[in-house]
């Protein structure tokens, strides 16, 4: 089927330009987490946690609406990237002003209002991006070739001009220039396509598309705010030190999940196209099966490989995250079921109810954050941030089913029995090779094969 051929497509282009990405990006942060001190490394992504929330209103959920109606119909590409165009660019310069306003009353050192400032100017590239249009027209090898680009130029600049603590603001403006550039290039490939966008105000217009978008906002809003409220408490709380080790086990953890966001974002088009007919069913079937088998085995091999990972990447002076890192492994797991069933309802239209079981996990995040970082630090924020994503597994399960009935254990049972395999030969294996790359090439093999043996014994289930 068509569908299927440009969905394999999709998945090679993204995953292919994201795993080069991910390679280039833990070289970044592996590099600054050893020139920067944990301390620095704590302030640099303390930082990074504070502009999150200012690169929030530059979208808005507005991403979404954008490439899910122009999947539906090319005809609308000129209005709505107009229109996001518009709404983004005023929307960065406000958000950019309040941030200086808050630098300015900011009780932290100068060296961390510094490179908050700096990296505020990703503001304004983000306001540009046309990430979401390429993916609406199903072209996602220029979301690979820009945010390569950015990598590849962040990686080059930091390298030559960041080589001791000192240096921490400058990797601000080294992040925002190398994302300005990218950026640029890929509003440059839209105006050869297309043409150069134009600024068009009009308030009804303005008024319906933020609507759309509201409870796709509000949903980021507090995804992102469950995601970074442990690293700005931490910061208050306990010392940069504590920051930078929890922000070392956390990157990892996100990398991993990472492929999550991949496989939605290579599906989204045709999650989009096919709601409620004959292909829905048959799409919906292939999504959750990739979520599930590329989900459960990195749960489990995070778990296991912990003390190795965070050695390889960031060296001895950061033991203390493996602990961390070992509750966050199993994190990583539940975003990617979370993803299998909570995704498809923006998809489909269901931004209100999706929003609602974001925020009963943001709840329980900032609940359990407040009272269990003051005692247990860094292990209460990764405890908070795994029971936040656990809560917002159960919601997105229970109104996924409302849509579609899918029981969860159709998907779970083979990759899960190759995991617990995986993980038996991960732990004999490490007990004489103490290092990251054998075990791993052993958990994948005994992965790969377990699966192909289930799978070629029951090529006549439904799940085949």
């Amino acid at each position: 089927m068509i569908t299927t051929k440009q969905i394999g497509r999709n998945v090679f282009s993204l995953a292919a330009a994201e795993g080069i990405n991910k390679l280039i990006s833990f070289l970044i942060f592996a590099y600054l987490a050893r020139v920067l001190g944990s301390s620095g490394f704590g302030q640099y992504s303390f930082a990074q946690a504070v502009l999150a929330y200012f690169l929030l209103p530059v979208s808005m959920g507005l991403n979404l609406i954008g490439s899910r109606e122009i999947a539906k119909d090319p005809q609308v590409i000129p209005h709505y990237v107009n229109h996001l165009f518009s709404i983004r660019v005023v929307v960065s310069l406000t958000s950019f002003l309040l941030l200086c306003v808050l630098i300015y009353f900011m009780d932290k050192d100068e060296a961390v209002k510094q490179v908050l400032f700096y990296l505020g100017f990703t503001l304004f590239a983000s306001a540009i991006t046309l990430d979401w249009f390429f993916q609406g027209m199903e072209k996602m090898q220029y979301i690979a070739y820009t945010n390569t680009l950015k990598q590849v130029l962040a990686l080059a600049l930091i390298l030559i001009w960041v080589n001791e603590p000192a240096h921490l603001p400058r990797v601000g403006v080294f992040q925002s220039l190398s994302t300005g550039i990218a950026f640029m290039w890929a509003l440059g490939v839209y105006i050869k396509w297309q043409a150069a966008p134009k600024f068009i105000f009009d308030w009804s217009i303005w008024k319906d598309l933020l609507k759309q978008a509201l409870p796709i906002g509000v949903a980021m809003v507090l995804t992102t705010f469950y995601y970074n409220f442990d690293t700005i408490l931490l910061s208050y709380l306990k010392n940069d030190a504590i920051v930078g080790w929890y922000s070392g086990a956390y990157r990892i953890a996100l990398t991993l999940a990472l492929p999550a966001a991949v496989v939605f974002n290579a599906y989204l088009p045709a999650l989009s196209r096919h709601k409620q007919d004959e292909q829905a069913e048959q799409i919906v079937n292939k999504y959750i099966k990739t979520q599930f088998y590329l989900g459960i085995p990195l749960g489990f091999a995070c778990f296991l490989l912990a003390p190795q990972i965070i050695l390889f990447v960031f060296g001895p002076q950061y033991v203390h995250s493996i602990l961390p890192l070992k509750f966050l492994a199993w994190n990583v797991l539940f975003v990617f079921i979370t993803a299998s069933f909570g995704h498809p309802l923006m998809a489909w239209g269901f931004q209100k109810q999706f929003t609602k079981v974001i925020a009963a996990g943001a709840a329980v995040n900032l609940v359990l954050n407040v009272l269990l970082i003051p005692k247990f630090g860094m292990i209460g924020a990764a405890v908070a941030t795994l029971a936040g994503e656990v809560s917002v597994f159960t919601g997105a399960y229970f109104q996924f089913q409302k849509q579609i009935r899918i029981p969860l254990f159709k998907y779970a049972m083979r990759p899960l029995a190759a995991s617990l395999i995986m993980s038996v030969g991960i732990y004999f294996c490490l007990q004489k090779f103490d290092n990251l790359f054998l075990p791993s090439l052993m958990g994948m093999i005994l992965y790969g094969a377990t699966l192909y043996f289930f799978e070629s014994r029951n090529t006549s289930s439904p799940q085949a």
